[in-house]
């Protein structure tokens, strides 16, 4: 057990090797966020800059608890750490929470929450779905308790509020939870020879603030009732073998190493959804509910209520409730202890191959905000992204992060979720596709005939040399007159003759 323990920890703390070993940990939509919490920091200090441009949503949002943790930390430390800190709790209270779970699922086989480790560095940590990833740490403490503790007087209490917190984590998160913690409790009162109606009535009643605060999110979000699209059905058959939720940028190698991880525990699990009925109450409940993940990620769509990429998110939910019912069920040994083998060397490749990614982002990113150093607080920041990596589609927001500027393109302030809006008379997205495209066409001047507010710098990041289209020399034409602050490597920073 404590040599199990040992080789846990160690195994879960390397995970943190691409968040620690670059100044910056650069994801998808991370730096956006990061953005968003250091917006909410000046808003809640009653900044007037920053009120001009944003303000707080006014109904108590699913998605507060990443930007509270890393507003919070950006009080007394700088951007990158609060960065650092949000993902490395996600990914170490994800460990923590798995093993308590796994250990008392399988006493006598703790060296099975091995299978933890794809789970730490998922397709969601890559994607900077930071709201998530805090999530499912949350979601499986509820199974602990709900599994666990007996739900009398305060237990019940300690379930909702776990659940509450989880609601206002992620909303998606929270229904999985909410479900799962009901088939858990029926099926737990049924073990113990009663009719379930009790463990069903413990787990509407720690469910119920979370779900009247899902009601009206819904009833106040129109765009939370939008039509659904949904992955075609081989792509996601495909998926359960080549490790889709533990791959999200797709580097040289990734696939391989994400099919390593996955492939055994898909395998594994379909022979014990087979056989594993047959070996006791424990087992059939987990099984139960990885069959019900299963469906729910064949059937589910990607794009609903709001929000996109949920396959590969319903495809994490099954393979966690999976990696726990071959847990939960005592078969199948020696392709057990091959399983985690295969996992544990599939899972040490792919971190070296997101740490190998992450220090070149990072390079990136710091090369980018020294270009950007002449941007003080007070600026109003145009950027124009056209670099091909769809990496750096949100390198800029990283300039909103580190200082008191704003930068007009934050996308994540227009989703009705968000607890950082844009107020409507300062969208900045009428002036040209710069939001959604890296060959843009803007009209720089528009903006403050829009909004009564000029753009006081223009930052270029990636633009080419040779071949410029039709709207990159517009741009240019139109900064003829302006001051270039930057024009080395891949930035160009162009200061209004009138700006800051």
């Amino acid at each position: 057990m404590a040599g199990s323990r040992v080789l846990y920890w160690a195994l879960a703390f390397f995970h943190l090797w691409p968040i620690w070993g670059s100044t910056w940990f650069v994801t998808i939509d991370g730096p956006c966020h990061l953005a968003n919490a250091r917006i909410l920091l000046d808003l809640f200090r009653g900044d007037g800059f920053t009120g001009q441009f944003f303000a707080l949503h006014a109904w108590p949002e699913p998605y507060w608890t990443g930007p509270l943790i890393m507003a919070a930390t950006m009080a007394v430390a700088p951007a990158w750490l609060a960065e650092k800190l949000v993902f490395s709790l996600a990914i170490i209270g994800l460990a923590w929470s798995y093993r308590r779970l796994a250990v008392v699922l399988a006493p006598e086989r703790p060296w099975l929450s091995l299978l933890a480790m794809p789970f730490l560095l998922h397709y969601a940590v890559a994607m900077g779905f930071i709201s998530f990833c805090l999530s499912l740490l949350l979601l499986l403490m509820a199974l602990h308790r709900a599994w666990q503790q007996p739900l009398g007087g305060n237990g019940g209490m300690r379930l909702a509020l776990i659940l509450t917190v989880l609601y206002f984590t992620h909303l998606t998160t929270f229904m999985v939870a909410a479900a799962c913690v009901s088939v858990l409790l029926l099926f737990r009162d049924r073990m113990a020879g009663r009719s379930g109606w009790l463990g069903l009535r413990s787990a509407l009643l720690a469910a119920l603030p979370g779900a009247l605060f899902t009601l009206m999110y819904v009833l106040l979000h129109p765009t939370a009732r939008v039509s659904a699209t949904w992955v075609p059905l081989a792509d996601r058959l495909a998926w359960l073998l080549n490790g889709r939720s533990y791959n999200a940028l797709g580097v040289e190698g990734e696939w391989l190493a994400s099919a390593l991880s996955a492939a055994p525990v898909t395998l594994l699990g379909a022979a014990l959804l087979v056989i594993g009925w047959r070996k006791g109450p424990q087992a059939r409940v987990w099984l139960i509910l990885a069959v019900c993940g299963l469906l729910g990620f064949l059937v589910l769509p990607d794009v609903a209520a709001g929000g996109s990429s949920a396959s590969p998110r319903a495809l994490l939910f099954f393979m966690l409730l999976l990696s726990l019912a071959i847990a939960a069920t005592d078969a199948l040994r020696i392709p057990a202890i091959a399983a985690v083998i295969i996992v544990i060397a599939g899972d040490t490749w792919h971190t070296s191959l997101q740490a190998r990614t992450a220090r070149s982002l990072s390079q990136e990113t710091e090369s980018m905000l020294a270009s950007a150093e002449p941007i003080g607080d007070g600026a109003v920041v145009l950027p124009l992204n056209y670099s091909g990596n769809w990496v750096h589609s949100n390198l800029s927001s990283y300039i909103a992060a580190t200082r008191k500027a704003a930068v007009l393109d934050n996308f994540i302030a227009t989703a009705p979720f968000s607890p950082v809006q844009w107020r409507q008379e300062m969208l900045p997205f009428n002036i040209g596709n710069f939001a959604t495209s890296n060959t843009p066409c803007v009209e720089v001047g528009q903006y403050e005939q829009t909004t009564g507010v000029a753009v006081s710098h223009v930052f270029l990041w990636k633009a080419p040399d040779e071949a410029a289209d039709s709207c990159l020399l517009s741009t240019l034409a139109q900064l003829e007159h302006w001051v270039r602050e930057n024009g080395s490597g891949d930035a160009e920073l162009y200061r209004s003759p009138a700006g800051k």
